[in-house]
């Protein structure tokens, strides 16, 4: 997990009041700190099936078939789970040719490994909803702390520092056999060594790169090839600097669009030039705007104290000059 990944688990985990420390261990455990794999050429959640899963949410009339095909099976861990991603996506495709809701109910996905069936507990409207939340990044963490959050026990757990029952709560009943409670003890020792989650502010850019269109985990990667400049997957200055360019290219591009829909024939260059004049001259005006509200001069002036005084001042200046009027016309 590089650090802006690492952050973006810090800053959602942070925003549910869950212990960080603990999240980055679920996702180092649950799936290696990975995000995405390649399927079909695309970036795609990792997942795992349950046969036995799949056959408790199919529908009685369909499990005699599902289990002939051995797509599903009545208890667990008597059909094998595909290796690759590529094996296990073709898996997939099968289970929902037979029952879509099925079929993603008996997965677990994302980078937690949270299983489909939880997606009522965890607000959604549907599983189908769920599996949706699942294709972005930021989706998948969602998931993961939905799940830890809208269980009291693993809040209580992790608030305890109890590794048994965490494991015991996430992982089910055979935690020791799989081990589960020993890694996450080595999970946690490990992020606590290395406990600086990197630049937040970074998730920022993310951010950005969505509003203009670009999502998943290889958003930078793929932003950056469109831009011409050298594709690393990495937000430095030169990234930076293309996503403002980008911005401000999408902004005139929006006014254009603007423009053109209220104005109608060769006065629509002269309107978009107008219009891109005016964005620029409130750009240009609001920036001495900014810096004069956020001066120790303006903090000064806005103090009841002084407005007071500047009011008394402007009511004796005013008096001033209506009484002069008022003579005046006398004479």
């Amino acid at each position: 997990m590089n650090n802006i990944q690492r952050a973006e688990v810090v800053a959602l985990a942070d925003r549910y009041s869950i212990k960080s420390d603990w999240a980055l261990a679920v996702t180092s455990v649950e799936s290696a700190d990975t995000f995405f794999w390649t399927y079909s050429g695309r970036s795609v959640p990792p997942i795992r099936q349950e046969a036995h899963w799949f056959y408790k949410r199919l529908p009685a009339n369909k499990r005699a078939a599902a289990v002939a095909a051995k797509l599903a099976h009545k208890s667990a861990n008597k059909l094998p789970v595909p290796n690759s991603a590529h094996d296990r996506y073709e898996l997939l495709k099968r289970w929902r040719a037979v029952d879509d809701t099925a079929a993603l109910e008996a997965i677990s996905m994302g980078v937690g490994q949270v299983m489909g069936f939880h997606w009522q507990r965890l607000g959604f409207s549907s599983v189908q909803e769920m599996w949706k939340r699942a294709q972005t990044r930021e989706g998948q963490i969602d998931l993961m702390l939905r799940y830890i959050l809208t269980d009291k026990r693993i809040m209580k757990a992790i608030a305890d520092e109890d590794v048994n029952t965490f494991s015991f709560l996430y992982n089910g009943k055979n935690y020791k056999k799989w081990g589960y409670h020993r890694k996450f003890a080595k999970a946690l020792a490990a992020v606590r060594k290395h406990s600086n989650p990197g630049p937040i502010a970074v998730i920022d850019e993310y951010v950005r790169l969505e509003a203009l269109g670009y999502t998943g985990g290889d958003a930078v990667y793929r932003f950056q090839k469109d831009r011409g400049i050298v594709a690393d997957g990495i937000v430095g200055r030169i990234t930076r600097e293309h996503i403002a360019l980008a911005e401000a290219e999408a902004k005139a591009k929006k006014v254009k669009q603007n423009t053109a829909a209220g104005v109608g024939g060769g006065v629509v260059v002269t309107g978009v030039t107008y219009a891109e004049e005016v964005v620029n001259t409130v750009e240009q005006v609001s920036e001495p705007v900014k810096e004069l509200v956020s001066s120790p001069i303006w903090t000064t002036l806005t103090t009841p104290p002084t407005l007071y005084f500047l009011l008394a001042v402007a009511l004796g200046i005013a008096a001033f000059f209506l009484i002069r009027y008022l003579m005046g016309k006398r004479k």
